[in-house]
């Protein structure tokens, strides 16, 4: 598997290329999560405990999006555990507290990643990446028009 900066160079080296513009609307950077990993969307009352995250904008949510395909996975290089034990449904009270444990647990293991989006007047303003991937978090800020940062 490349490394974290090779990662980025591909994916810094397909978008130069590409010829397009730098800055992306937050409906192509969806568009482009959607037909390059197969990301699907789901409702963002499945991550409202991002309600209490002092970094996130609840109500600015746009998308939320995500993928367990494995080939998705390893192409975005989410990070592995294996050592993490599977929730048991008797400790939860009800089927959508242990459905959340479940997301979480895939999530933890490596098994899928959720990229919720923030924006206003579509653009990307901020996101959040559930799920070890530096690859993703690269390719993010270089569509949301962060070229500055990378010296573009």
């Amino acid at each position: 598997m490349k490394d974290d900066d090779n990662a980025y160079e591909d994916v810094l080296n397909k978008y130069k290329k590409s010829e397009t513009r730098k800055e992306y609307s937050l409906s192509e950077i969806v568009g482009i999560l959607k037909n390059e990993f197969g990301m699907a969307e789901f409702n963002k009352k499945e991550v409202s405990d991002l309600k209490r995250d002092e970094c996130v904008s609840f109500k600015d949510i746009q998308y939320c999006l995500y993928t367990e395909d494995k080939e998705a996975l390893q192409r975005l290089q989410v990070e592995q555990d294996a050592g993490i034990e599977e929730p048991e449904k008797e400790l939860y009270r009800n089927e959508k507290e242990f459905a959340r444990a479940i997301m979480y647990y895939k999530i933890q293991k490596g098994d899928r990643i959720n990229v919720i989006l923030e924006g206003k007047k579509d653009r990307l303003a901020n996101y959040t990446v559930q799920g070890e991937s530096e690859y993703i978090y690269k390719l993010l800020d270089l569509l949301r028009g962060a070229e500055e940062e990378f010296g573009l």
